[in-house]
């Protein structure tokens, strides 16, 4: 028995809908993602959260905003403290705890050695998953950022204030500490061009 062709450009049903080459090639990667397992806290750790207390979030209502944000980055070592928790007299570039000095590198490896020098600081998790996580301790991660640190400063002739472009590869966080260990300034995106470009777009 014959069966009619289908008209051109008609609706197919749902269900019945041709994938198309990207949407399989999401679909064979995703079946690789073990990041859809689900991990709910514990009822302990629920009823110890900060939003679970009215109070807290009473601190933080609109009514003391900005200077509700003083409490977090009192929680953070200063090296000079802000004069002013946020200057909006220049919309859009709002500028936040202005006067300030930090080094955010001191606030995210120094100071945790005394306690937690043995800790893992980072545990790297590598895309193939045939490679075995790398764990490396507080007391590793302030050894190798200061190796780079004395590296810049000795052979790249770095100084504070410098500004330096941050290669996209493997773990780049870990260089960005090294960075801001010399006080050294990255840029404020991530860049694939060359280097010519770069020093046309990048200020001085």
């Amino acid at each position: 028995m014959a069966t009619a062709r289908p008209k051109l450009n008609a609706k197919v049903p749902k269900g019945k809908q041709k994938l198309t080459e990207a949407q399989i090639a999401e679909a064979q990667i995703a079946v690789h993602w073990k990041e859809e397992e689900y991990y709910h806290p514990s009822k302990e750790f629920i009823a110890q959260a900060n939003l679970a207390d009215p109070a807290f979030v009473k601190k933080f209502s609109e009514k003391h905003f900005p200077e509700c944000f003083d409490r977090y980055a009192s929680l953070l070592d200063w090296d000079k403290p802000w004069r002013k928790t946020l200057d909006a007299s220049n919309p859009p570039f709002w500028k936040w705890f202005v006067g300030g000095r930090i080094n955010a590198c001191y606030n995210c490896v120094d100071r945790h050695l005394a306690k937690y020098k043995n800790k893992a600081a980072l545990i790297f998790v590598p895309e193939p998953e045939t490679e075995s996580p790398v764990v490396i301790t507080y007391q590793e991660l302030y050894k190798r950022v200061n190796e780079v640190a004395a590296m810049l400063r000795d052979f790249a002739k770095l100084k504070s204030g410098d500004r330096v472009t941050i290669p996209p590869r493997r773990n780049p966080l870990r260089r960005l500490r090294r960075f801001l260990r010399r006080g050294l300034r990255p840029p404020r995106r991530r860049f694939r061009q060359s280097r010519p470009d770069l020093r046309r777009r990048l200020p001085p």
